[in-house]
């Protein structure tokens, strides 16, 4: 159903459809809060994406129960708030983009029991505080993007990933002196630390 003129809330009915596995609504003007029924109710969903949109319900409620999900696209919204940790039970995920909508709040740790996760973008959001170190233990991440939030302090001291190749951590208040341990990330192709505090 994506890219068309699409408006307004999400028929509550579509979490009758318990067999969906792959739904795109991206590129619409869907708007409102993604019926509670659809996100707890529609286990079967391997595919996810709302991208571009105008979404603003609660991100990650706790009611969620999206087992078999693999790919969820959420970008270019209005989500807000905290991330909740509704998303727990979505083990097998490995691609999570949340960028460009106005979540704030640290970066959740809840984020590293996802261990099949190979791409992850939270940039142009309202996140604050640290760098999980936690972060680090995604072995199987290849991309990850945290630029353009409010992070600020030092990078862990142990930071380094064994399948990263692109990291973009630009556009925060990122400060201290830069831990070596970053380039033994031997796959790393790119590497962006502009607008930050580095010493």
């Amino acid at each position: 159903m994506s890219k068309n003129g699409f408006e307004g809330n999400i028929a509550s009915s579509m979490g009758e459809m318990k067999r969906l596995e792959y739904l795109d609504l991206s590129s619409n003007g869907f708007s409102g809060e993604l019926p509670r029924y659809v996100v707890s109710s529609c286990s079967a969903f391997t595919f996810l994406r709302l991208s571009k949109n105008k979404f603003h319900w609660e991100i990650f409620s706790d009611y969620m129960n999206l087992t078999d999900l693999q790919w969820l696209y959420l970008d270019n919204n209005h989500f807000s708030g905290n991330m909740q940790d509704g998303l727990l039970k979505s083990t097998p995920l490995t691609i999570l983009d949340v960028s460009n909508n106005k979540v704030s709040g640290q970066i959740p740790h809840w984020i590293v029991n996802f261990s099949y996760l190979r791409i992850l973008i939270m940039s142009k959001n309202k996140f604050q505080g640290y760098v999980p170190f936690q972060l680090s233990n995604l072995q199987n991440l290849e991309i990850l993007d945290i630029s353009h939030n409010r992070l600020s302090g030092s990078l862990p001291s142990a930071f380094t990933f064994s399948l990263l190749k692109h990291l973009y951590m630009q556009g925060n208040a990122l400060s201290g002196p830069f831990s070596n341990s970053l380039f033994r990330s031997s796959e790393l192709m790119t590497l962006d630390l502009r607008d930050n505090e580095f010493s």
